[in-house]
């Protein structure tokens, strides 16, 4: 791993925990500052995470991140003086130097030895990115620096309050190409350690590259000279350096030999880094004071979550037994005063384990902007590698989902978006022949809806071509002509999900094998989500994913149908009604019913399910609930209509595997089992 032998496996973890933090920010606002520049507040943020960054893997003894942290921090510094201004190599070099923390970060996950990584190609493309355009100006040396009276009366001062002064003169190698970035190493090193109250040349020299290989300043500091000196030498390219002691008008030097790169060790300079200590701005570090007092959350292991949501999951079947059992004792022994305070007692266990299961599932929910981290990134770098011009817009970032379901679909949207910027939106010379702006759109938008969590992602592309896609579904031989030729619009569109299917007419890096758009309906409807389209050639396209707030318990309607008992959930239920067997006609082997304006298809369960149930005799009029998916409506034949009821979701298991129709199980009061209904995959099958 390349880390202190001491450190344990607990500091580890949280060096592991702060570092993904990190990262993260760093992820989203380094492309944030290339699209809307550079302002005080976020610049300070990026610049304290890579100082975090720098500070912790130095003192962990993680050499290589530490340097490419400190070579990001001098950009970052750069960036925040006004010295360098935001542009594409400097976004381009930052982004590498990410990427190469993220990589050495994964060899600590992995407990791998990081010894193959280079960071030297990424040290080299920082420190050029670094190097302002203009050419320098070089100064004549003197034979040492000025102190004028503003300048003694500083050094008065810090005499005054205890601390030491210092003269220090530093030389560094005439040949070095990066001899600006050097200057500004030194400020911005020392400034951590002190005071620079006078300097040759100035900050603001400097920063205009006014400079020569050698830097002399007058410098104030309670730190002791050992540390001045390893601060001096953790900057790379110094070929010599003096701190002298400045006593009152007396010097007393120390003078820094600095041996020949091919003489010093390997770990002298990370060594030195670590050596220094981590210091951040104090308004940075005020402001995590703050936080620190203020916050009331703490990190939770994710299997301690998982494991009280099934311990919780079994607290409510034992409620709902319960509440069944006090049920039919009042009904038995109505009147009885133990009975009724054994209902009574019941009463209040049910609304404290309904509050602990609440309490519960919100520990467990996510903002769906913590899978939305490097969406940024990735349309940025895809959007260069395809010659477009692109923008995502996030809206709805802090919506809430259930861990389990946040985890399903970060796939499926990369996959949309990838396929939002190579097909869907245009270049930029057909979007001006369009009259549109050079600049596409992708929308991602999270939201809440009757019980669901609606995820769209639209842009402002050329649409979906539906002649190319049928042509492309007849030619790869998934369909023939005629058959192609009786589809819907709608239909036609929903193509795009058949596996293998791509309109490109060749393989990029983006896209072009037609497996993307599987995978979104497939993890989708493995969640019992749903997945629609619609496009308008030269308009755009919107794919909106319709999904559970959770997975661990469902609300829902109790039907009986040949002897066995159903869940239907009432996020999908709009209406229940009897219907009499008259009204109920047969179309091309389908059964219909008219509702009002619309003609319903039917779905009996007890046909549906015949290879686990007994056919249910004729009646006059059958029970019927409605049930809607999207725009999609469907009715199911039950034998009979109960209670509603909180159901806890159990897997089906690898002895029943999976069955269509049926997304999962529940343990009933009375500890029978009642299967729950798939609504999305029994509507599918009833439209076919």
């Amino acid at each position: 791993m390349n880390i202190s032998e001491d450190i344990s496996q607990e500091e580890l973890a949280v060096f592991l925990e702060e570092t993904d933090e990190e990262i993260k920010l760093l992820d989203e606002d380094l492309v944030l500052i290339e699209k809307s520049g550079v302002t005080t507040a976020i610049i300070q943020e990026i610049f304290r995470a890579a100082h975090t960054l720098k500070g912790s893997s130095g003192m962990l003894g993680y050499e290589k991140m530490s340097r490419v942290a400190h070579a990001m921090e001098t950009v970052l510094d750069m960036l925040r003086s006004g010295t360098l201004g935001i542009s594409a190599p400097v976004t381009n070099a930052l982004l590498a130097g990410l990427d190469m923390l993220k990589l050495l970060r994964e060899y600590l996950v992995k407990n791998e030895d990081s010894g193959p990584v280079d960071v030297k190609p990424i040290m080299l493309s920082l420190e050029k990115a670094a190097v302002k355009e203009a050419p320098l100006k070089t100064i004549e040396d003197k034979k040492e620096i000025a102190i004028d009276a503003s300048t003694q009366q500083s050094i008065q001062s810090a005499y005054a309050e205890g601390t030491n002064v210092y003269i220090i003169k530093v030389e560094i190698e005439k040949s070095s190409p990066w001899m600006a970035v050097r200057h500004f190493q030194l400020i911005s090193e020392l400034a951590q350690l002190g005071k620079i109250i006078a300097s040759r040349p100035t900050q603001q020299e400097v920063e205009i590259g006014k400079i020569g290989p050698t830097m002399e300043m007058v410098f104030t500091s309670a730190k002791e000279t050992q540390e001045i000196k390893k601060t001096i030498l953790a900057v790379q390219e110094i070929q010599s350096a003096e701190v002298n002691l400045y006593d009152k008008g007396e010097t007393k030097t120390t003078e820094v030999n600095v041996p020949a790169k091919s003489e010093i060790p390997a770990a002298a300079e990370p060594q030195a880094q670590k050596a220094a200590e981590v210091k951040i701005p104090e308004a940075a570090a005020a402001g995590a004071k703050k936080t620190a007092q203020t916050s009331e959350s703490v990190r939770i292991n994710v299997k301690l979550l998982d494991n009280l949501m099934n311990l919780i999951g079994e607290m409510v079947i034992d409620r709902n037994r319960i509440k069944q059992i006090s049920k039919q004792l009042l009904a038995k022994y109505e009147g009885d005063d133990t009975v009724s305070s054994l209902s009574d007692t019941s009463t209040h266990m049910v609304t404290l384990v309904s509050q602990l299961q609440e309490n519960i599932l919100q520990a467990r929910m996510l903002q769906i902007g913590t899978i939305l981290t490097g969406f940024q990134r990735l349309v940025r770098d895809l959007a260069q590698k395809a010659g477009k011009k692109i923008e995502l817009v996030i809206e709805g970032a802090e919506t809430e989902l259930d861990r389990s379901i946040i985890e399903q679909i970060r796939d499926p949207l990369l996959h949309i978006i990838r396929n939002s910027i190579d097909h869907g939106i245009e270049n930029p010379e057909k979007r001006r022949q369009a009259g549109k702006s050079e600049t596409g759109t992708i929308l991602l938008k999270a939201y809440h809806e009757q019980g669901h969590i609606l995820v769209c992602v639209s842009d402002d592309g050329g649409g979906i071509d539906v002649e190319k896609v049928k042509n492309a579904a007849v030619s790869k031989g998934y369909m023939s002509a005629e058959a192609v030729a009786r589809l819907s619009h709608a239909e036609a569109q929903n193509l795009i999900f058949m596996n293998g299917l791509s309109t490109a007419e060749k393989v990029s890096e983006i896209s072009g094998r037609g497996v993307g758009m599987d995978v979104v309906q497939n993890n989708i409807s493995n969640i019992g989500g749903l997945v629609n389209v619609t496009s308008k050639m030269g308009q755009g396209t919107n794919i909106k994913l319709r999904l559970p707030l959770t997975l661990a318990t469902i609300d829902g309607i109790l039907v009986s149908s040949g002897g066995l008992t159903y869940v239907i959930p009432i996020s999908a239920i709009i209406e229940i009604l009897r219907v009499k067997t008259s009204q109920i006609t047969n179309v091309m082997n389908k059964e219909i019913f008219r509702l009002r304006e619309n003609v319903i298809p039917l779905v009996r369960l007890s046909q549906r399910f015949e290879d686990i149930q007994t056919a249910a005799a004729p009646t006059e009029e059958i029970d019927i609930v409605v049930i809607k998916v999207g725009d999609k409506l469907s009715g199911l034949a039950v034998d009979a209509v109960m209670e509603p009821q909180e159901s806890v979701v159990k897997p089906l298991g690898k002895y029943m595997g999976s069955v269509k129709g049926v997304s999962g199980a529940t343990i009933m009061g009375d500890g029978t089992v009642a299967l729950i209904l798939d609504a999305a995959t029994l509507i599918m099958e009833s439209q076919q």
